[in-house]
């Protein structure tokens, strides 16, 4: 499962879990007094949370943030407002499935103000997702969707709200000049939740008088909405840091699984089909993002360096036409970041690269990229001899043909003692362009030719000994090593390394 998909899951179980405890408050306070309390009492743990992570010395804030943020800010609120306001109308179905238009809306405000893409199939899976909240939003009925009314409007305004709250969030985390993914998550959180207890506390106390006080004194059940809804924002700024908004907020959905669970453990409510029809949707949707959205290559900002993973394990990360472009992106962005010195590149599930994905090639019809893959790999290949930043290898298991023209490319090796590298190309007859290219390029003709002539697979020591590689470590510490390497090159004086 990746790690932002973990993070949505985690982050919806605490938002329905905070919705619960909120619940417990609207009898002591208006429903604007409850929803103020997940601001003021998560503010001093966001606070905390940012100081750590950035050990008290916020960087990289620059205009765009500043825009982003309190655009995502004010969006919020005034989505809050109109998905309350569309409760009054007496049509509370309505307006909670038109506010659940959010990740259909943020997938689309996505792509217009930060140019972040979705595939056909993730669009097909979110509005699977749309479908499915629909079914579990309550009792209604398709003419009552197409029905024309106040709740319609105010449902799809909180539904827009909403969207682009998340993608002006998402916008401020991007735009930082500085930090790590959750450094960059959490100075947005910090941000964002002191805007709003500023905004929200301003209109209480203008509108509301009493609530703000009736908020402090409920300080015992208070204290734990802050303290979880405070957890599952970050898990939310964090996910939308590593990946499309709108895709964050469709996997988001599932949270009315955890309410329907809930309503059946605490409440003995008896699921009826509707509900299951919906639950299976929102979960098959979720499957469908997971297994369609995910980036063929990774990239991964540490302070100073950087990793390129190779993120087609269920391929042994074998190379075809989508992973050799985004390589060429990948390798490309990073170059031109004056916060990256070093690159580490890596196979993701313990396997560097299986060489060519043949399977792929072979495909009836054929993919739309076979016909240009020389041109392809070509640019992948002229990244990785164009960037300016040192490049690590994490050679783990295996580096075959294609894949081993990638390890060589590196400029270390780091590399498993049992793990191996072959150029078999030979053995089969075909040619080895890119291997030969950098092996002319980087080593003797003696260690080229025991290498390509024969194509018998090298092991860790005997890399080692023939110079393809500086370091063979034991298998399991490859990735350690690895790491360990790139953070002590990324800490070398400027124009030392890159």
């Amino acid at each position: 499962m990746e790690l932002w998909l973990a993070i949505t899951l985690v982050a919806a179980f605490l938002q329905n879990v905070r919705s619960l405890l909120q619940k417990r408050l609207t009898g002591a306070l208006s429903v604007n007094g409850a929803a103020y309390v997940r601001f003021l009492y998560a503010l001093p743990f966001a606070w905390m949370y940012g100081l750590w992570l950035w050990q008290g010395q916020f960087e990289g804030l620059n205009p765009e943030f500043w825009l982003y943020v309190l655009t995502g800010a004010v969006a919020q609120i005034v989505a809050t407002a109109c998905l309350l306001q569309s409760f009054t109308t007496g049509n509370f179905a309505v307006g909670t499935a038109y506010s659940k238009t959010e990740a259909a809306q943020a997938a689309l405000f996505g792509l217009v103000i930060l140019s972040d893409t979705v595939s056909l199939w993730v669009v097909a899976g979110i509005c699977l997702s749309l479908a499915g909240v629909v079914l579990l939003s309550g009792r209604v009925g398709l003419a009552d969707l197409l029905k024309p009314n106040r709740a319609m409007w105010l449902g799809l305004a909180a539904g827009a709200g909403f969207a682009i709250s998340a993608i002006g969030f998402r916008g401020a985390s991007l735009s930082l000049d500085a930090g790590t993914v959750l450094q960059r998550a959490g100075l947005t959180l910090l941000v964002a939740l002191t805007l709003q207890t500023l905004i929200m506390g301003t209109y209480l106390r203008l509108r509301e008088p009493g609530q703000i006080s009736k908020a402090l004194s409920a300080w015992r059940v208070a204290l734990w909405v802050g303290v979880i809804g405070m957890v599952a924002s970050a898990g939310w700024f964090t996910a939308m840091t590593l990946q499309n908004a709108g895709v964050v907020r469709a996997v988001g959905q599932i949270e009315l699984l955890f309410t329907v669970f809930t309503s059946i453990w605490l409440l003995g409510e008896r699921l009826h089909r509707r509900e299951v029809l919906g639950m299976i949707l929102v979960v098959r949707e979720m499957m469908a993002v997971q297994e369609t959205d995910r980036e063929a290559v990774e990239s991964i900002v540490h302070e100073g360096w950087a990793e390129v993973v190779l993120n087609r394990p269920e391929r042994k990360n074998a190379i075809n036409g989508p992973l050799g472009l985004a390589l060429a992106a990948r390798l490309t962005e990073l170059d031109e970041r004056d916060d990256v010195r070093v690159i580490l590149l890596r196979g993701a599930g313990g396997a560097f690269c299986s060489g060519l994905d043949l399977k792929s090639f072979n495909e009836e019809p054929p993919p739309a990229w076979v016909a240009e893959f020389q041109q392809i790999w070509r640019g992948a290949h002229r990244s990785l001899f164009n960037c300016r930043k040192p490049i690590v290898g994490a050679l783990e298991r295996y580096a075959i043909n294609g894949g081993a023209a990638l390890a060589i490319a590196c400029d270390l090796l780091v590399v498993g003692e049992t793990s191996f590298l072959q150029v078999g190309e030979a053995q089969i007859g075909m040619a080895a362009p890119y291997n030969l290219a950098w092996l002319s390029l980087r080593h003797s003709e003696a260690a080229m030719a025991e290498l390509v002539l024969v194509g018998d697979r090298q092991a860790g020591p005997r890399l080692v000994e023939l110079g393809f590689a500086q370091q063979s470590v034991a298998d399991d510490q490859v990735l350690t090593a690895s790491k360990a390497l790139c953070e002590r090159m990324a800490t070398f004086p400027e124009g030392g390394c890159g």
